[in-house]
């Protein structure tokens, strides 16, 4: 304001002013009045109470293999109780079509008990793309399995999400237990002209009933080895070759003679009975034995991967590529390099491996596994 010309400006726009009455009012805080605003307009009255659904959690997955498939479901409920539905597919199919199955079963688990929210979680990113739109469904049976599942959303507030695999193990196991291909009981050939297809005699457990069994198509060797090694309990299944096959326990021919309290008690007319009995519970042992043996494998490979070191890589980082053996500069010898690069990662294929291109922006034309990668620190 020391300044003439400023002042003079000033002036002038007073004069301008003067007939608009203008006052000055400075203005005062507004927090206070912001966080009454806010409480008023988000606080919810007793008349616009909403009362919230129950969400339904369902975790399904589907497993095949060349004989049959199995499905496996395990149903939450809002109160955390867990519902575990294991079912066995008797006939050819495949994964994905197994998937489709456990997700239409878990729907059905789920209208059955009343729910109205549902969350379905998945491992297939195939299944969970098409049912949410972001896939197209070209194949015809993968469409009618597609409008089974539509047709059961309607009346239901759902979400399907995809979830890890290493999430989804409970479920996991339930169908590879499920889809278990039970042994089958070999028929025996009986009359004039034919001959036994095994070669060692077994006596059941029960009895002194001896069937004779020929292996096919190999030499008869040393038959006590075979009959003791298919008389054996496996500690995968806890249970015997021979058990699983027939239904009942056996005796190796060396133990026929001695003392035994099968031996001593055996009442031929109790005997049929007996094994009539067991055939008729063969199928529970089996998918118990088939149950016990996923379990073991489960912990087998936890006990492996627990000594792999993890490694994830990101889109976009730098790596270094192995030298394999196809690649390798034998003229170099030992003195040759373990390691070339540098590449990009572009995309992953699937978990644990990747696309790479080359810093000019070739692309290599297969996928390569995080052992033969590792980071390149600029």
């Amino acid at each position: 304001m020391s300044s003439p010309k400023v002042a003079g400006r000033m002036a002038l726009w007073a004069i301008e002013l003067s007939e608009f009455d203008i006052r000055y009012q400075p203005r005062a805080a507004v927090k206070g009045q912001i966080l009454a605003d806010f409480i008023a307009e988000f606080t919810i009255t007793k008349d616009q109470e909403v009362e919230e659904t129950p969400i339904w959690r369902v975790h399904t997955d589907g497993s095949s293999n060349k004989h049959a498939g199995g499905v496996g479901i395990v149903l939450h409920t809002p109160e955390e109780d867990k519902i575990k539905c294991m079912i066995r597919l008797d006939f050819a199919t495949t994964n994905n079509k197994a998937e489709y199955e456990a997700l239409v079963v878990g729907l059905d688990l789920a209208i059955a008990a009343g729910a109205k929210s549902v969350v379905i979680y998945s491992n297939s990113q195939i299944m969970t793309s098409q049912v949410n739109g972001s896939y197209d469904c070209k194949n015809e049976m993968m469409k009618r399995y597609l409008e089974k599942v539509k047709g059961r959303m309607n009346n239901l507030q759902i979400k399907v999400i995809q979830i890890p695999r290493e999430e989804n193990q409970e479920v996991d196991q339930l169908a590879r237990a499920t889809s278990a291909k039970p042994m089958i009981i070999p028929k025996e050939t009986t009359g004039n002209n034919s001959t036994t297809t095994h070669s060692e005699t077994f006596v059941l457990s029960l009895g002194s009933k001896i069937t004779t069994h020929r292996p096919p198509a190999r030499p008869q060797a040393n038959g006590q080895v075979e009959v003791t090694n298919r008389t054996t309990t496996r500690t995968p299944t806890r249970e015997t070759p021979f058990q699983l096959a027939y239904g009942s326990e056996a005796l190796i021919p060396a133990e026929v003679g001695l003392t035994s309290y099968r031996v001593e008690s055996y009442d031929k007319s109790k005997n049929e009975e007996a094994l009539r009995l067991q055939l008729n519970l063969v199928d529970e042992v089996r998918a118990a034995a088939a149950q016990r043996l996923t379990r073991y494998q489960d912990m087998m490979a936890k006990h492996y991967n627990s000594k792999v070191r993890h490694r994830d890589f990101q889109v976009g980082d730098l790596v270094l590529r192995k030298v394999l053996g196809t690649t390798k500069y034998f003229s170099q010898g030992k003195l040759g390099p373990n390691w070339e690069g540098t590449y990009k990662i572009i995309s992953w294929h699937r978990k644990g491996t990747y696309y790479l291109e080359t810093l000019d922006g070739r692309k290599l034309s297969h996928p390569w596994n995080t052992e033969h990668l590792k980071k390149y620190y600029q």
